[in-house]
């Protein structure tokens, strides 16, 4: 956490200010990590707005130490931010698919060496992937990388038995099999705007209530 009393040093742009943090008198949780912090902070405030298809648009809000914005445009960074998703992703295929969540070696010199085999195998992967998406035309993301690991798998293991002549024949024919692992896009189809359930089930009170209690002669 910073203080809310942050100084705007200068305008750099639209939506896009060098602002001057200064350190909170409380340190929260992190005590230990907020002593080694300096007093005061320069960072880069980007407030930009952000369109998705089936999705309203949102306003935006960046904090960033990377203050020059010629070589980090405002629109580069928030390009950038909103990949999080296929990040996440990845992170999740190196732990849920190559076992990356929990590594099995103690000493650091072997724990590098099972660090550098997930990626390498994932690199691998993710390569076969992109020759099948441009033969498929469409984008990587929209493969399914679960399915184009397992259909890469038993291709390896049926090219390994296969005599040479045929390997190319079978490495088309995979590549032609990861293009139809295709996963759907996470846009939502457009919704009507309406009112699903009127809650106000009473007519409008169109008279003050001293003249409606003598119309209807309530005490």
């Amino acid at each position: 956490q910073v203080s809310r009393k942050d100084n705007v040093l200068r305008r750099l742009g639209r939506g896009d200010a060098l602002h001057l943090w200064h350190k909170p008198a409380q340190t929260g949780l992190f005590p230990h990590l907020m002593k080694a912090a300096p007093e005061t902070l320069e960072i880069r405030v980007i407030k930009i707005k952000v369109a998705r298809k089936g999705y309203r648009a949102r306003a935006l809000t960046l904090s960033t130490t990377l203050l020059d914005p010629k070589l980090y445009p405002a629109a580069l960074l928030a390009e950038e931010y909103c990949r999080r998703y296929g990040i996440e992703c990845d992170l999740r295929a190196l732990k849920t698919e190559h076992g990356l969540d929990a590594l099995t070696a103690k000493s650091p010199a072997v724990v590098c060496r099972e660090l550098y085999s997930i990626l390498l195998a994932y690199n691998a992967v993710r390569a076969v992937m992109a020759q099948a998406a441009a033969r498929a035309g469409i984008r990587i993301r929209r493969l399914s990388y679960e399915r184009s690991r397992e259909l890469l798998w038993h291709g390896c293991a049926q090219m390994s038995a296969a005599p040479t002549w045929r390997l190319p024949a079978m490495f088309e024919q995979l590549l032609q099999q990861m293009g139809t692992a295709v996963q759907p896009d996470q846009a939502r189809p457009p919704e009507p705007r309406a009112i699903v359930d009127n809650k106000r089930r009473y007519p409008l009170l169109r008279i003050s209530r001293e003249q409606w209690r003598r119309k209807h002669r309530v005490a």
